[in-house]
C-alpha cells in the first residue's frame, strides 16, 4: 500500500486514528511526567610521581611524568570498577551509577570519574566517595614501599553541583511518540488492506457461483463497434522520364528528328508545327509529331561504340 492508500484509509478509519492518537499523546505526557531526569557529576585524578622521582624534576612532580604512571591508573581504574567496590558503594547508601576509566582524550595518566542519578544530591555523594576511594586504592598498592617513593594522586576539575542531563529523557520520549505516530497510521492501513482483501474474495466468490450467461459472447459480437474503414487513396506511381525518338510526319511522309526525353504518362507527345492553324481542308502541311520508343532501342544497338565506353 502506497502513501495516499495510507491517507485514504485513516479517512476511512478516523475514529480509530483520532483514538490512537490520543494514546500516544497521553503516553509521551506520561513518560514526561514520570521518568525522572538524570544528573551528572564529573572529575579528574592525575597521578604524579613519587617525591623521590621528582627531584630529578627540581621536586616538581608535574614536570616529570613516566609511563608508569598511566600503568597504575589504569590499575586503579579495573580496582574500582570491580564487583567488589560496587558492592561496598551499595552497603555504604550510594546508589548512584558511576564510571572510572583513562580520560579518553588525554595520553597521561589521567582518570576520568563520572557518576549520574536522578537525584543530584545522590551523584554528588557518590563522586565524593569515589575521590576518597582513589589514594585508599593507591597505598593499598603500595603499602610495603616508603612513602617517599609512593606514587601519589591529586583531584582536578571537580564538579560542585550536578548538570542536568536531558539527553536521555528526551530520546525516551521521541521513541515513544514516533512508536505512537507509526501506529496511528499501521494500524488503520492494516484493517483496510484486510477489509479489501475480504471484500475481493467475496466478488471472485459470487462470480465463480453466478451461472454462465450464454449469450454474453453473442452480446459483445453483435454490439462491438464496427472501426470505420478508411477511403482507398489512389496510387500514385511517379513519372518515369525516357529518352524517345521524334519522328514528323509531313505530307505523308515520316522524317526521323532529334532524341528528346519525356515523361511515361503513357501518352503519345504531339509537337506544334509552329505554323498557324489552316482552316482549309488541305492535309499536306499538316505536321504530327509522334513518340516512337522502338526507334530508340534500334538506333542504340546501331550506334557504335567509341573507346571511352560511348555511343
Amino acid at each position: 500500500m502506497d502513501l495516499l492508500g495510507v491517507i485514504r484509509a485513516v479517512r476511512r478509519r478516523w475514529i480509530l486514528a483520532l483514538a490512537l492518537l490520543l494514546v500516544t499523546v497521553a503516553s509521551v505526557t506520561t513518560t514526561m511526567f514520570l521518568l525522572p531526569w538524570t544528573y551528572e557529576a564529573r572529575a579528574n585524578v592525575v597521578f604524579l610521581s613519587s617525591q623521590q622521582l621528582s627531584k630529578e624534576a627540581g621536586g616538581n612532580p608535574y614536570l616529570y611524568f613516566d609511563s608508569s604512571l598511566k600503568v597504575t591508573a589504569e590499575i586503579v581504574s579495573r580496582s574500582l570498577m570491580s564487583e567488589r567496590q560496587g558492592t561496598l558503594m551499595k552497603e555504604a547508601g550510594l546508589t548512584a551509577i558511576y564510571k572510572v576509566a583513562l580520560a579518553p582524550d588525554s595520553v597521561g595518566p589521567l582518570l576520568d570519574v563520572v557518576t549520574e542519578a536522578s537525584d543530584p544530591r545522590a551523584a554528588q555523594a557518590t563522586l565524593t566517595a569515589l575521590l576518597a576511594a582513589v589514594p585508599k586504592q593507591v597505598d593499598a598498592l603500595q603499602s610495603n614501599l616508603p612513602s617517599s617513593t609512593r606514587v601519589r594522586t591529586n583531584s582536578i576539575m571537580v564538579t560542585t553541583e550536578p548538570e542536568l542531563k536531558p539527553t536521555q529523557k528526551i530520546r525516551i520520549v521521541a521513541v515513544v511518540a514516533a512508536f505512537g505516530l507509526v501506529l496511528c497510521l499501521a494500524v488503520p492501513a492494516a484493517l483496510e488492506a484486510s477489509a479489501e482483501r475480504r471484500r475481493t474474495a467475496a466478488r471472485r466468490a459470487k462470480a465463480a457461483a453466478a451461472p454462465p450467461d450464454p449469450d454474453a459472447d453473442l452480446f459483445l459480437w453483435r454490439d462491438a463497434p464496427v472501426p470505420a474503414r478508411e477511403p482507398a487513396r489512389a496510387r500514385e506511381e511517379p513519372a518515369r522520364a525516357e529518352e524517345v525518338v521524334v519522328v514528323t510526319e509531313t505530307g505523308g511522309t515520316k522524317v526521323a528528328g532529334e532524341r528528346r526525353t519525356r515523361e511515361d504518362t503513357g501518352k503519345p507527345e504531339q509537337e506544334d508545327s509552329g505554323r498557324p492553324e489552316d482552316d482549309s481542308d488541305d492535309d499536306a502541311s499538316a505536321t504530327v509529331t509522334f513518340a516512337l520508343p522502338w526507334l530508340k532501342e534500334k538506333n542504340d544497338e546501331a550506334s557504335p561504340v567509341n573507346g571511352d565506353g560511348r555511343r
